[in-house]
């Protein structure tokens, strides 16, 4: 960027996830590539119309029907970061609980923020997408989500709240498909 001076505005980093919120048909896709894959070491070339290649087929194609039910059942969050006076003042309305304090205390450690309700506040006031998350559903997907799922869209806000907007190394993948290089 040319031209920039100091006094104009940054954009804030952001961060992106896609969450499939139907744990159910992850499972069932898991289950089916395992079964898949036993297959496949028992039999990996089987001739064509063989049980094995029938099953074989058969598994595949219910992987990926799967993998489309996965995609359509997928949400894509978006976290901008809130900038460091916004996230300190979210910090300090979240205090940690006595309880949370002396815990790590226990083990040399010091807490920064209520463990519960910090997290919640965080995702609410950081995604943009999509639009109109409140701090009651914040606070549903802390308590009801998987630790997984969970994990997820905490790391996604996280990094955009505590990183940064380097865009790293340039991309070979793009730079070979401009090329026109098969992938290596």
């Amino acid at each position: 960027m040319t031209g920039w001076s100091w006094g104009q505005p940054v954009g804030a980093p952001e961060k992106t996830v896609r969450i499939c919120l139907r744990g159910d048909l992850v499972a069932d896709k898991e289950t089916a590539e395992e079964v898949l894959a036993t297959s496949r070491r028992k039999n990996p070339a089987p001739d064509i119309g063989d049980e094995d290649a029938v099953e074989q087929m058969r598994l595949a194609e219910t992987i990926q029907r799967l993998e489309a039910e996965c995609e359509r059942s997928s949400v894509t969050f978006r976290f901008r970061g809130l900038g460091r006076r916004k996230h300190s003042d979210l910090v300090a309305a979240h205090p940690p609980t006595e309880e949370q304090a002396a815990e790590l205390a226990k083990v040399g450690m010091s807490a920064m923020v209520n463990s519960e309700s910090f997290p919640p506040a965080l995702v609410a006031a950081s995604c943009v997408e999509p639009e109109g998350i409140t701090l009651e559903a914040a606070t549903d997907a802390f308590e009801s989500w998987s630790e997984g799922q969970w994990t997820l869209l905490w790391r996604a806000c996280l990094a955009a709240n505590q990183g940064s907007s380097d865009p790293g190394p340039k991309s070979s993948i793009a730079r070979d498909v401009l090329r026109g290089s098969a992938p290596s």
